[in-house]
């Protein structure tokens, strides 16, 4: 039997919501092997070639929340792994939250970044995180979202 595609698998995940409350919204964030970022509230963006794992971002009632679906096709709220989480805050409100993890990081840090839409924010927020996980010390994280805040702006 053949693996699900991240397509399937997303489209699984959309619809298990659906069943909860039909007014839930769906963006699917396609995560590429050279970590660009493509957003759709259709899931074709899932079947490009070169798609590595997807977020789907999803709104509506009871909550709204992000899930990852990593490059395994295991499904998992809001954890990135290796001591990240990614965070739905307010409409077209994400951030990115560092946590101890072996002992790696002494406290919990948050970087939210907010724009017009999802297709502005993801991209960002997904290139802090591609920096922000191979660093080791809170004090080379600071440094960095000063630095990167200040390009921003």
């Amino acid at each position: 039997m053949d693996e699900p595609s991240i397509f399937e698998i997303a489209e699984y995940c959309h619809n298990r919501l659906k069943k909860i409350n039909e007014n839930y919204i769906t963006c699917y964030c396609a995560i590429f092997k050279d970590n660009s970022v493509l957003c759709s509230y259709t899931p074709h963006v899932l079947l490009k070639e070169g798609v590595e794992q997807a977020l789907l971002i999803h709104t509506g009632e009871p909550e709204s929340f992000i899930e990852i679906i990593d490059p395994d096709g295991c499904v998992h709220k809001e954890n990135l792994g290796n001591g990240f989480s990614i965070e739905y805050y307010n409409i077209y409100e994400i951030g990115i939250r560092a946590y101890n993890y072996n002992g790696k990081r002494a406290k919990y840090y948050i970087y939210i970044c907010s724009a017009n839409s999802f297709e502005e924010v993801v991209p960002k927020i997904w290139e802090v995180y591609c920096h922000l996980r191979d660093m080791d010390s809170d004090e080379e994280m600071d440094n960095y979202i000063e630095s990167y805040e200040k390009q921003s702006k």
